[in-house]
């Protein structure tokens, strides 16, 4: 209920929670990201979502985009640790991704991506291209999921022009990586071959 008010808020009064009100050292922003462990301990996985979706939508209401970029790296920093904690375990031990805990948490933080994502926009593609691309190209080839390729695929069809400055980024993480894993032989890696083709085609 509290988070479902909040998210109205966030809609209504976004603009406001971006700037230095009368009485503040820092706009509200910052106040909620610096206590965002502390204000999210207690939620459900469902709350969560919604909470980051509300926060997304103060920081979409930030015009200075240095600063927007700042923020969304301070929004979506919890997440992108446990992710890379997960990664990171993966690649000492592939069978932890098989733990339902551990599968319950990765599903958790793709949907807070999804929520975080509808609610700033398209300036929330950029850092999220970091995370996932740097993720993807620093993996053993076993761990590189073949969704990251068809995931920059839509971005690629989605934004179009918008995205252009980014594709030297993209072909740098995930080009020579994936064609070395699928230039050995024609029957690994079926999924990242079909969805590396799509890129290419995307571009």
């Amino acid at each position: 209920m509290a988070c479902d008010t909040f998210i109205k808020i966030a809609q209504k009064c976004r603009r406001h929670f971006v700037q230095v009100q009368v009485g503040e050292v820092m706009p509200f922003i910052d106040e909620i990201l610096n206590n965002i462990n502390t204000i999210i301990c207690d939620l459900q996985p469902q709350q969560v979502h919604t909470f980051y979706e509300a926060v997304g939508y103060m920081i979409g209401a930030q015009t200075d985009q240095a600063v927007q970029e700042h923020l969304i790296e301070k929004y979506m920093m919890l997440p992108n640790q446990v992710w890379d904690s997960i990664i990171q375990q993966a690649t000492k031990n592939v069978d932890i991704l098989k733990d339902p805990e551990t599968v319950k948490q990765l599903g958790s933080i793709l949907k807070t991506n999804v929520r975080a994502c509808k609610a700033v926009g398209e300036n929330f593609v950029p850092p999220l291209l970091d995370a996932v691309l740097i993720d993807y190209q620093r993996n053993v080839p076993a761990a590189r999921e073949p969704e990251v390729l068809s995931t920059m695929a839509t971005i690629v069809n989605k934004l179009g022009g918008h995205i252009t400055g980014e594709i030297p980024q993209i072909f740098d993480a995930v080009f020579e990586c994936t064609l070395n894993m699928i230039n050995k032989n024609f029957e690994e890696f079926p999924e990242h071959r079909t969805h590396f083709f799509y890129l290419l085609q995307a571009v």
